[in-house]
Protein backbone atom coordinates (compact mmCIF):
# COMPACT_ATOMS: atom_id res chain seq x y z
CA UNK A 1 0.00 0.00 0.00
CA UNK A 2 1.23 3.24 -0.80
CA UNK A 3 -0.08 6.48 1.48
CA UNK A 4 -1.53 9.16 -1.06
CA UNK A 5 -1.13 12.72 0.10
CA UNK A 6 -3.90 15.15 -0.58
CA UNK A 7 -2.64 17.36 -3.53
CA UNK A 8 -5.01 20.52 -2.29
CA UNK A 9 -5.29 23.11 -5.17
CA UNK A 10 -8.34 25.93 -5.47
CA UNK A 11 -10.86 24.04 -7.04
CA UNK A 12 -14.57 25.86 -8.12
CA UNK A 13 -17.02 23.16 -6.78
CA UNK A 14 -19.82 23.68 -9.26
CA UNK A 15 -17.18 23.20 -12.12
CA UNK A 16 -16.19 19.64 -10.61
CA UNK A 17 -19.94 18.85 -10.13
CA UNK A 18 -20.41 19.95 -13.84
CA UNK A 19 -17.24 17.40 -14.70
CA UNK A 20 -18.70 14.40 -12.78
CA UNK A 21 -22.43 15.21 -13.94
CA UNK A 22 -20.73 15.29 -17.95
CA UNK A 23 -19.47 11.13 -16.88
CA UNK A 24 -22.75 10.04 -15.86
CA UNK A 25 -24.58 12.09 -18.66
CA UNK A 26 -25.31 8.49 -20.55
CA UNK A 27 -26.63 7.13 -17.50
CA UNK A 28 -29.21 9.68 -17.01
CA UNK A 29 -30.24 10.12 -20.29
CA UNK A 30 -30.91 6.04 -19.84
CA UNK A 31 -33.25 6.36 -17.36
CA UNK A 32 -34.57 10.14 -18.77
CA UNK A 33 -34.28 11.35 -15.48
CA UNK A 34 -33.79 15.32 -15.00
CA UNK A 35 -30.97 17.29 -13.14
CA UNK A 36 -31.54 20.26 -11.01
CA UNK A 37 -28.92 22.14 -10.02
CA UNK A 38 -29.06 24.63 -7.48
CA UNK A 39 -26.49 27.13 -6.02
CA UNK A 40 -23.95 27.27 -8.77
CA UNK A 41 -23.59 30.89 -8.67
CA UNK A 42 -22.58 30.74 -4.91
CA UNK A 43 -18.84 31.10 -5.23
CA UNK A 44 -17.91 27.59 -4.39
CA UNK A 45 -14.22 27.76 -4.19
CA UNK A 46 -12.60 25.54 -2.08
CA UNK A 47 -8.94 23.83 -1.41
CA UNK A 48 -9.11 20.12 -2.36
CA UNK A 49 -7.67 17.14 -3.79
CA UNK A 50 -10.19 17.39 -6.85
CA UNK A 51 -8.92 14.12 -8.62
CA UNK A 52 -9.99 12.24 -5.14
CA UNK A 53 -13.07 14.74 -4.85
CA UNK A 54 -14.11 13.93 -8.36
CA UNK A 55 -13.73 9.89 -7.33
CA UNK A 56 -15.93 10.66 -4.25
CA UNK A 57 -18.44 12.77 -6.03
CA UNK A 58 -18.32 10.23 -9.05
CA UNK A 59 -19.51 7.51 -6.81
CA UNK A 60 -22.20 9.47 -5.14
CA UNK A 61 -23.80 10.64 -7.93
CA UNK A 62 -23.97 7.26 -9.74
CA UNK A 63 -25.64 5.54 -6.64
CA UNK A 64 -28.00 8.30 -6.84
CA UNK A 65 -29.17 7.70 -10.59
CA UNK A 66 -28.70 4.03 -10.33
CA UNK A 67 -31.26 4.10 -7.15
CA UNK A 68 -33.54 6.73 -8.94
CA UNK A 69 -36.76 5.27 -10.52
CA UNK A 70 -36.83 6.10 -14.89
CA UNK A 71 -37.86 9.66 -15.36
CA UNK A 72 -37.14 10.98 -11.73
CA UNK A 73 -35.15 13.65 -10.53
CA UNK A 74 -31.75 14.28 -9.41
CA UNK A 75 -31.24 17.35 -7.64
CA UNK A 76 -27.61 19.00 -6.40
CA UNK A 77 -27.43 21.62 -4.56
CA UNK A 78 -24.38 24.08 -3.28
CA UNK A 79 -24.79 26.11 -0.44
CA UNK A 80 -22.27 28.64 1.83
CA UNK A 81 -21.55 27.79 5.11
CA UNK A 82 -20.25 29.86 7.61
CA UNK A 83 -17.00 27.80 7.97
CA UNK A 84 -17.26 26.24 4.28
CA UNK A 85 -19.52 24.90 1.91
CA UNK A 86 -22.11 22.83 1.54
CA UNK A 87 -23.17 19.82 -1.23
CA UNK A 88 -26.34 18.04 -1.12
CA UNK A 89 -27.43 15.17 -3.35
CA UNK A 90 -31.18 13.85 -3.90
CA UNK A 91 -32.75 11.38 -5.59
CA UNK A 92 -36.55 9.80 -5.42
CA UNK A 93 -35.33 6.10 -5.27
CA UNK A 94 -36.63 3.95 -2.70
CA UNK A 95 -34.11 5.39 -0.25
CA UNK A 96 -30.65 3.86 1.46
CA UNK A 97 -31.20 0.63 3.35
CA UNK A 98 -27.98 1.30 5.78
CA UNK A 99 -26.58 3.81 7.73
CA UNK A 100 -23.10 4.28 6.25
CA UNK A 101 -20.65 4.98 9.50
CA UNK A 102 -17.67 7.01 8.83
CA UNK A 103 -14.13 5.81 9.47
CA UNK A 104 -13.02 2.68 7.57
CA UNK A 105 -12.91 2.01 4.42
CA UNK A 106 -14.80 -1.55 5.18
CA UNK A 107 -17.43 -2.40 2.65
CA UNK A 108 -20.94 -1.76 2.57
CA UNK A 109 -23.95 -3.47 1.39
CA UNK A 110 -24.55 -3.26 -2.72
CA UNK A 111 -27.56 -3.64 -4.25
CA UNK A 112 -25.98 -3.07 -7.45
CA UNK A 113 -25.19 -6.66 -9.81
CA UNK A 114 -21.23 -5.04 -9.99
CA UNK A 115 -20.87 -3.60 -7.13
CA UNK A 116 -18.39 -3.67 -4.54
CA UNK A 117 -19.71 -1.74 -1.64
CA UNK A 118 -16.95 0.69 -1.22
CA UNK A 119 -17.82 3.86 -3.13
CA UNK A 120 -19.67 4.81 0.17
CA UNK A 121 -16.75 3.81 2.05
CA UNK A 122 -14.27 5.73 -0.28
CA UNK A 123 -16.38 9.09 -0.31
CA UNK A 124 -16.39 9.41 3.15
CA UNK A 125 -12.57 8.85 3.80
CA UNK A 126 -11.73 11.53 1.37
CA UNK A 127 -14.38 14.09 2.90
CA UNK A 128 -12.81 12.53 6.30
CA UNK A 129 -9.40 13.61 4.90
CA UNK A 130 -10.57 17.21 3.72
CA UNK A 131 -11.75 18.06 7.14
CA UNK A 132 -15.55 17.55 5.95
CA UNK A 133 -17.90 15.09 6.78
CA UNK A 134 -21.29 13.00 4.74
CA UNK A 135 -24.24 12.62 6.29
CA UNK A 136 -27.20 10.61 4.90
CA UNK A 137 -30.99 10.72 5.32
CA UNK A 138 -34.23 9.11 4.09
CA UNK A 139 -37.01 11.44 4.21
CA UNK A 140 -40.37 10.45 4.85
CA UNK A 141 -41.45 11.07 1.33
CA UNK A 142 -38.92 8.91 0.57
CA UNK A 143 -35.13 8.38 -1.87
CA UNK A 144 -31.94 9.39 -0.12
CA UNK A 145 -30.30 12.73 0.73
CA UNK A 146 -26.42 13.12 1.05
CA UNK A 147 -25.30 16.19 2.70
CA UNK A 148 -21.22 16.62 2.05
CA UNK A 149 -20.12 19.42 4.53
CA UNK A 150 -16.63 20.36 3.65
CA UNK A 151 -14.36 23.76 5.36
CA UNK A 152 -13.64 26.69 3.53
CA UNK A 153 -9.79 26.44 5.54
CA UNK A 154 -7.08 24.17 4.39
CA UNK A 155 -6.73 21.60 7.03
CA UNK A 156 -3.39 19.86 6.67
CA UNK A 157 -2.63 17.38 4.81
CA UNK A 158 -4.19 13.75 5.15
CA UNK A 159 -3.08 10.48 3.47
CA UNK A 160 -5.56 7.83 2.17
CA UNK A 161 -3.84 4.27 1.06
CA UNK A 162 -4.21 3.14 -2.20
CA UNK A 163 -2.80 0.11 -3.66
CA UNK A 164 0.16 0.24 -6.11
Amino acid sequence: MNPLRLQRVPTDLATLLDDVLALLEPNVAQKRMSVVRRGWDVGARIGLDAHLMEQALHGLLLNAVDASPAGGELSVALSALPFGMRLTIGNAGAGIGFVPRPGGLSPGPTTKRMGTGLGIPFAMKVCELHGGRIEFSRPAVGGTVVIVDLPQEVEPIGTVAAHA
